[in-house]
């Protein structure tokens, strides 16, 4: 029986994986997440941008 402080339940990651294998894991997959919020804004941005240009070219400003 394992004791209560066996360390991959504390962590919850595999016991063959170490420490800074697990956070560079959740790093990248934090810089993803990072990426892909940034490249959902600049599509906004973008849209934004073509219908304000749509509008103002239908009030003829």
């Amino acid at each position: 029986m394992r004791s209560t402080n066996y360390i991959p339940d504390i962590t919850g990651r595999p016991a063959d994986v170490s420490r800074a294998d697990a956070s560079n894991a959740a790093n990248r997959d934090l810089l993803e997440l990072e990426a892909e919020a940034a490249r959902q804004q600049q599509a906004l941005d973008a849209q934004v941008a073509r219908e304000r240009a749509v509008a103002k070219a239908a009030t003829g400003q």
